[in-house]
Parts: C-alpha cells; structure tokens; sequence
C-alpha cells in the first residue's frame, strides 16, 4: 500500500448499485491502494503520484466488469468509494463513517477527467 487509506467509506449508490459486484470493488481498491489510479487520465495521475509525496488527496476512478464506474478518493479524513453521479464535495464527507449521501451536489475540482469518462462536467472529478 503507497498511502495511509484510514477508514474507508462506501456510499449507498456503490452498495446498493445492481451492476457492481463485491470483486468489482476488492479489483478496483486493489489496484487503487497500488497506485493505479484506473482512468483518470495522465494530468490527474502525475497529480496523484506527487499527492504521494505531499499528502494531498489522491482519486482514482474505475470501470466494472459491467461498464459501471466507481470513484475512489482519500483525503487526510479517509477513503470514500461511491459512484460519478454522487458528487461527493469534501464540505458533506461523512465524519463518522455514515454512509455517503448525494447532498450539496457540486464539483469538487475544475481537473478535467480523461476523455471517454462518465466524469465530465461537474462529476466525479475527485
């Protein structure tokens, strides 16, 4: 593991979701906790290995077996896993661990996704 995950969060549109499946989430975490960051795109992910070094937020964003896509962002509070239309916005984490919710939906960043992603405009973008 490249970085400290802390407690990680699944948001009820993940757990809930009917087209993603529990080796859809253990492959993409594998790979996330490695440093693939999936499909973000070089600029985020040269963004994402030096938020290694400095301990910003790293985010990483995966395709399922389905064609479903699933988000992965940790912050110095902790890892929170949810889909691209939650919009999770750093000012409505969660806490305690409760699961994540789609309130105050807004962009968390201008970073622009990689071309082809379900992140363009204001979601998923980390």
């Amino acid at each position: 593991m490249l970085f400290r995950v802390g407690q990680v969060r699944w948001s009820t549109g993940v757990l809930t979701h009917p087209g993603i499946l529990p080796a859809d989430l253990v492959a993409a975490f594998a790979r996330y906790i490695r440093g693939d960051w999936g499909e973000v795109g070089a600029e985020r992910g040269l963004r994402n290995d030096v938020a290694l070094v400095n301990g910003d937020a790293v985010f990483g964003l995966y395709r399922t077996a389905h064609g479903d896509w699933v988000c992965m962002r940790t912050d110095g509070r902790g890892t929170y896993v949810y889909l691209p239309e939650e919009h999770v916005p750093e000012e409505n984490v969660p806490a305690h661990g409760s699961p994540l919710s789609a309130r105050g939906r807004q962009p968390l960043s201008s970073q622009a996704p990689a071309a082809g992603t379900p992140c363009s405009g204001t979601s998923c973008t980390e």
